[in-house]
């Protein structure tokens, strides 16, 4: 018998397979059209800083 949260997976699994990857260039004009906003109130500007070098370093990659 499959649990709710097998079923759950496999949909997601499907979902991914579906769905299929996206090129780096397709990536980079989808993020360059987002809106820019103000970060939420918890995020320090130290944490801010971090995220944003990981994401520099991960488009690096």
């Amino acid at each position: 018998m499959r649990t709710p949260d097998i079923i759950q997976q496999q949909a997601f699994q499907a979902l991914l397979e579906e769905l299929g990857q996206a090129s780096p260039s397709e990536v980079k004009a989808v993020l360059d059209k987002r809106e820019m906003v103000q970060p939420e109130e918890e995020l320090t500007p130290e944490i801010v800083a971090r995220f944003q070098q990981r994401i520099r370093n991960a488009s690096k990659a």
